[in-house]
Parts: C-alpha cells; structure tokens; sequence
C-alpha cells in the first residue's frame, strides 16, 4: 500500500481576503509529503493573484500549487468540479478558505487512519469556531451520530442525513476515482455540493471513517449560516435536495422514517413559500391567515430556541 499517495485538496474561495491568508499557510506548512494544492475562487472582484503566489513562495511550501479564477461568480458547486477537473490526486480533499487545519499534521492523521481502514471516503472530526474561530463547546459529527457511523448502521445515518447534513463537509476527503464515478459535484445545485453527495454515498451503504481526533476549525458563519434563511439560491438548494435526493427514495426507511421525513419536507416546502413567495407585508398575512399551524409552530420553535 502506497502509505502516501497523491492528495489534491481543493480550497475553495469567494470573496475570502480576511481569512483566505491563514487556511493557505494552514494548508501550506502540512507535514503530509504528497500534496497538491488548487485554489479555487469563484470570481472575486479584484482578486490579486500575484500576491497570492507571493504568499505560497514565502512559506518555502514544497507543495504543488495551482490557481484557478473564475471569470464570473459560478457558485461552489462549478467552482469545485473546475478544481476537480485540474486534479490528478489519488484522493481529493475539501477545504473553504475561511476554516483552518488544526494542526500541521491534519492531513498526515487523516490520510493514516483512512487508509488503515479501507474506506473511500473519510469525514474529519471539526470543532465548530465562532467568527475570530474561538473554539465552541461543540463539534461534528454530534455523538449520536458517530456511534451510528462506528456501528456501521448505514440505515440509521442515511435517515439522520434525510433530516438535515449532519456530517460535516469542512476537510472530508474523497477517493479520486469514486468522485469521478460519481459524476463529481452535482450542478444541479449552486451552493451545496456536500449533502447531495452524502446522500448518494450512504445510500449505496458506504459509510465515512471519522478521525479520531478533531482535525478541522470550522468558522461558524459562513453562507450555511450566515442570513441562511434570507439566501434564496442556498434555501433553493436545501429544498431541491429533499425533492431529488430525499423523496424518491422514502421507500429505503422505515413506516416512522418515512412519515418523519414527510413532515419535514411539507415544514419546509412551506417555509420556502413563506420566504420567498410573499413580497409584500400584506401577502405575509394573507398567507399566514390560510396556513396559521405553520405560523405557529414557527413561533413555538423560536421561542424554545430563547428559553
């Protein structure tokens, strides 16, 4: 077994100048001997090339680079099948440019354990950061579902990821020729290129290696969550999972599983009008008249989320 083969990782970026510095050092000073780096950037204004490479020269980085600038805004899905296309990796990895490696061993740890365990794909354990990334009280994957996982109960995590991406995207990596055969990152979505792609995954019983130790700082704010419900392309994509990815396939889970899953496409399916059908203040009440159970369980979430 080649105990270091070929890792492409593909950092993706978008108007990123406050943090895009810091995850290229992180990514830059790894101690893995075989890494490819391709800076994807999804048309930013102004983006300054030069002094990007500048940056990548003065950490004396061994570290094969390469750029790729999109001319226009494609969103992330695009971006990153662009990135996919320049790599020859044996293994492809994901990073945005406002999350950091741990640790200069990141990569080193994870590429060990994943190929100890024969997996073809791997999640790397994150800790979930605030915007200046001081570390949360929480990480991903949630306990509950990295017992799933360590149990191998391919079932009980595909239902988890019918309810919502319950793994996290931030530094997972991927065997090369199963993306590929995968068809990469599905265009159909603008935004998400991960949930779909779980979905797929588990659906055909393959579950992720997790690290044993968390190898990802996760700044908690990017566009998953940052004015997430105000996001009309990302609220399109979250909705356009669950009618492609989700519905037709209800019948893999059980009766509890499926009504379960029901109800919350229904929940959101009717959010996703509330949002973004109603213009106007008195198209709002109009529809909050003829939907008034929706209208309130909002307000009863809302207030358990202050409580």
């Amino acid at each position: 077994m080649n105990m270091s083969p070929k890792v492409s990782v593909l950092l993706a970026a978008y108007n990123s100048q406050k943090t895009l510095s810091k995850t290229l050092r992180s990514i830059l000073e790894q101690s893995y001997p075989n890494i490819q780096l391709i800076l994807c950037d999804d048309g930013t204004a102004g983006f300054d090339r030069i002094s990007i490479e500048e940056l990548a020269r003065e950490q004396g980085s061994r570290t094969e680079f390469k750029i790729i600038h999109q001319e226009e805004n494609v969103g992330t899905v695009r971006n990153l099948n662009a990135g996919l296309r320049e790599a020859d990796g044996e293994w492809i990895r994901l990073m945005a440019a406002d999350d950091l490696f741990a640790s200069p061993q990141a990569v080193e740890r994870l590429m060990k354990q994943v190929l100890e365990s024969g997996s073809k794909w791997a999640i790397a354990r994150t800790r979930l950061c605030d915007e200046q990334l001081t570390p949360r009280d929480r990480s991903l994957p949630l306990p509950e579902i990295d017992a799933k996982i360590i149990g191998k109960d391919a079932e009980a995590v595909y239902l988890a990821l019918c309810l919502g991406c319950c793994l996290p995207a931030a530094g997972s990596v991927y065997q090369a020729e199963l993306l590929r055969h995968m068809g990469g990152f599905d265009e159909t979505y603008r935004l998400i290129e991960d949930w779909p792609l779980f979905l797929k995954l588990t659906r055909q019983g393959l579950l992720p290696a997790v690290s044993k130790e968390e190898l990802v700082l996760h700044r908690f704010g990017g566009v998953s969550r940052k004015n997430a419900g105000k996001n009309y392309p990302y609220q399109h994509d979250l909705i356009t999972v669950l009618r492609q990815e989700v519905t037709p396939h209800t019948g893999l889970l059980d009766h509890e599983g499926q009504e379960t899953v029901r109800r919350l496409i229904r929940e959101k399916e009717l959010g996703f009008a509330f949002r973004f059908s109603c213009r106007t203040k008195w198209g709002k009440l109009l529809w909050a008249a003829w939907h008034p159970l929706f209208i309130f369980r909002k307000l009863l979430r809302r207030r358990e989320q202050i409580c």
